[in-house]
């Protein structure tokens, strides 16, 4: 990727998944250590998302980081 430009949009793009990814992680963190009765459903799914936003920002493709972001 090194001999590859990164555009602008593309940068942004990786910046979202960066940061929404670690706020997912966040709270499945917070679901484990701070909530009462422990909601495994919450955990787990907030889990799963901030890992797949940060595997997709850091080691997606182009294409996989534009695509993500269309709903």
């Amino acid at each position: 990727m090194a001999d590859q430009h990164r555009t602008f949009l593309e940068v942004v793009a990786r910046a979202i998944h960066v940061l929404i990814g670690t706020s997912c992680l966040g709270v499945a963190g917070w679901f484990l250590f701070f909530v009462s009765p422990f909601n495994h459903f919450g955990f787990w799914g907030f889990l799963i998302a901030g890992t797949l936003l940060l595997l997709i920002g850091i080691f997606g493709s182009r294409k996989d980081v534009f695509l993500s972001l269309i709903p």
